[in-house]
Formats: structure tokens, sequence, C-alpha cells
């Protein structure tokens, strides 16, 4: 019963995804609601899967493919290739899903390469032709794919059962290849590395296209990793080339982002830099604090897509708005810092490393976002801080109940980072790539400052 009144207030957060920005607190509320209900409901082995990993990629696929399904059906609204366009963009979120969800090898392996051609043939029918997305969708394919079909075909039984929970049963050399194999179709589908990568060529693709693929396909890269740690843990020096590529790749990214003048280029480059952020937690050791990202993106990612068609209109209105405020006093805008630092100083101390580095990263971004709006006039100051405050308290805790409800269904590495290298990172990307804009300095890693700045506007 909870499950499927999980679904029912999904599928009302669904419906308010498209809606203008003053809906958000309709969007936030029946989402966090949705996925509270998913992760307490017994699992029964029922339609919507037999454990919590289950529930929470279904409830987060059926709010995308809603939402970007009903944008493609008005998009698309008698135009020839519309009979094309939206049965495939369904058929790209089933096959993810479904690469997800797997419960054999023979299934992960067929869903993955499947995901990636219905990929490559959605962009095929909606891009115009000669479009350089297409032909990076086929090296990604042949680079990223091929050699994870090899490896799974060849070491692991294709018939046998994907276990769960760290049971391990692949070692030595045959772990090591599974492990690269599968770190390299991770880094590839991301995006990550190439200077010009298929991600960051879709602006070309139409609005609901963009949507699905960046909400969704991308995610799959994360997926993968944690399914394929419950196999073969992964080894230490994949670990270090995975973080080793996010961080070279958000390194390259941070100073590029906002020099975008085109709104859907932004919006690409920054899904690139937040699958950086994702597959460098799993390199951490912390695939709850990706996977808890990995669904924030999605429903994020998706939103800002499906809404950019306005952007511009709302954010001169948010312009406005804010130019009719007043300068906030330097004492104010001290102590608006000053109480952020301190719940996430308090937050931290006694929080599991995983749960700590996430705030570490929101009080940074949520400092950000509270000094860059409050140098100018701003209207709504009181407002800004209860919200940047609830996304640094609230974000952590579902994190927190997240790594309960997965224990025993993701496989955590024995050895960890500590909790401050994150935020450390953060830190010096920030300084590293510190550039001057019309909003003043922005944070390296826009991956927290989304989240911090989506919840308070």
């Amino acid at each position: 019963m909870l499950i499927l009144l999980a679904l029912v207030v999904a599928a009302l957060g669904a419906a308010a995804l498209p809606w203008p920005s003053t809906r958000r607190p309709v969007l936030v509320a029946s989402l966090a609601a949705a996925i509270g209900l998913a992760l307490v409901a017994p699992a029964r082995g029922d339609l919507v899967g037999s454990d919590a990993l289950a529930r929470l990629i279904i409830l987060v696929a059926g709010v995308l493919g809603l939402s970007v399904g009903a944008f493609s059906l008005t998009q698309f609204a008698g135009e020839r290739r519309g009979r094309q366009v939206v049965p495939l963009t369904v058929a790209v979120v089933v096959l993810a899903v479904a690469s997800a969800m797997a419960r054999s090898w023979l299934t992960l392996s067929l869903t993955w390469v499947a995901t990636s051609g219905a990929t490559w043939w959605l962009l095929r029918v909606a891009t115009p032709s000669g479009s350089e997305v297409r032909r990076r969708v086929g090296w990604t394919i042949l680079v990223g794919d091929g050699p994870l079909l090899l490896a799974t075909a060849v070491i692991v039984p294709l018939d046998g059962p994907l276990p769960f929970g760290g049971s391990h049963p692949l070692t030595g050399p045959s772990a090591l290849v599974l492990g690269g194999a599968a770190t390299l179709a991770a880094i590839a589908r991301a995006g990550l590395l190439a200077r010009s990568s298929w991600v960051s060529e879709t602006v070309s693709a139409p609005t609901s296209v963009s949507a699905v693929l960046h909400a969704g396909v991308v995610n799959g890269g994360a997926i993968l990793l944690i399914r394929v740690a419950s196999l073969a843990p992964l080894a230490t020096v994949w670990r270090l080339a995975l973080a080793g590529a996010a961080i070279v790749t958000l390194v390259r990214l941070a100073p590029v982002i906002s020099r975008r003048v085109d709104l859907k280029g932004q919006l690409a480059l920054s899904t690139v830099s937040q699958m950086s952020f994702m597959l460098l937690a799993i390199a951490l050791g912390w695939p709850v604090l990706a996977l808890a990202h990995l669904a924030g993106h999605s429903l994020y990612k998706a939103h800002r897509f499906l809404s950019s068609g306005g952007a511009i209109e709302a954010r001169a209105a948010a312009r406005r708005r804010a130019a009719r405020g007043t300068p906030l006093p330097i004492t104010r805008r001290v102590l608006g810092l000053v109480a952020v630092v301190l719940l996430g100083l308090t937050l931290i101390h006694g929080a599991s490393a995983e749960t700590a580095a996430l705030t570490g990263v929101l009080v940074l971004a949520a400092g950000n976002v509270w000094w860059t709006h409050t140098r100018h006039p701003f209207g709504r100051a009181g407002g800004l801080l209860i919200g940047l405050l609830a996304v640094v308290a609230g974000y952590p805790l579902l994190v927190d109940r997240l790594s309960r409800a997965l224990g025993g269904v993701i496989s955590t590495p024995s050895t960890t980072a500590p909790w401050w290298w994150l935020p450390g990172l953060v830190i010096l990307l920030a300084l590293g790539s510190r550039h001057r804009t019309s909003r003043d300095t922005v944070v390296a890693t826009d991956t927290a400052s989304e989240i911090a700045e989506y919840a308070a506007s």
C-alpha cells in the first residue's frame, strides 16, 4: 500500500516538474514524500522491486519518464518525427532502468549496450543530419561498451545471478579486469576527460531529448560501478584512476561552465561536472552519497531542461525582484554566513564520513550562494537564508536515511577517504578557477551550489 501511495505522490511530482518556478515547493515536497514512502515500504518482491535500491530507481525513473514523455508529446505534436522520437524516448528510459535493476550479467550487458544503441538512434532521429553528437555516441559505444561487454562475457557467467550487498564472488585477475572495464564504461558514458564529449554535444538535440539523456542515461555509469562492486571489489588502481579522471574533468570545466552564453550549453557542461562529482564520490568509497546525488541530479536537471524555454524570462523577473530590495548590511551578511557554518559544524559532529563530507560541501555551496546573492540589493534575504539552512540540514539527513535503507544492498569499500577530503577539493578548485562574472566568484564544483540555489530561489 505504501508503494502504491509513493507512486501516486511521485506522479504528482512528475506533473509539477515542468511548472513555473513558483510551483517548486509542490515539486520538492511531493518528491521528498514519495522517496520517503518508497524507502520505508516493506520489501515483498512485488511489481516495483524487492529492495530499496530498486524502489528508488523506479521512483526516479517514473518521475523522469512521465514528465519528459508528456513534454515530448507536446513538443512533437503534429511532426512526423514525433512518431519515432516519443517511442524511442520511452525505450531509452525503460532500457536504462532495466540495466540498473538487472539480476544477471547477461541482462546487464545486453541492456547496457541496448541503452547506448537506443540513445544513438534517438539522436539520429532528433538531431540534424551530420550532427557531431551521433559520431561521439558511436565512439562512446566502441570505447566504453565494447570492453565491458567483452569482460562480462569472458569472465562472468552470463546466466549467473548478480549479487547484492558485496558477496564478492570474483577475486584476483578476473576482478581486476572487470573493474577496469566497468571504470572505462562509466567514464565514457559520463563524458569525462574528453574536451567535447557526447554529453556536451547534445545541445543540438530538442529539449525533451536533452532532458532524458542528461537526467537519465548519463547516470548509468554510477549505477554500473555500484553493481559491479557487489560482484568484485573495485581495486585501488581503478578507484585512483576514476578519482583522477573526475578531478581532471572538474578542474577543466570549472572556469568554462559560466562562460557559456547559451543556457543549454551551460546545462550540458554542468551535467559532466555533476557526473564527475558522482563518480568521485564512488572512488572515495561513498556510494550512497553518489546515489543520493544521482536522484537529486536527475530530477533537478530534468526540470532545468524542461523549463529552459522560460528561463530567460524567469531570470529577468528574479533580477527585478532582487533589485527592489536594499543592500544587506555587512554585519547581517556575516551573521548569515556564520549561521550556515555553525549549522554545518553541528551536523558534522558525530556524523558518518559520507554524511560529513556532503555536509561540508553543502556548507561551502550555501555560503557561496548567500554571499553572492546578498552582495547586491536583494529583497528576500530572510527567505534565502531559511532555504539555504534547510538544504544544509535536510540533504545530509536524506543521505543518512538512504544509508540505513540501502545497507546490505550496496557494497561499501573497506577503505574510505577522510570526510574533509571532498570539501577540501571544492575549496582548491574554487581558488584555482577564480574568475569574475556578473555573479562574482562562482564555486568551481557547481554540484552543491545548484542544489542550494534551486531550493532557495
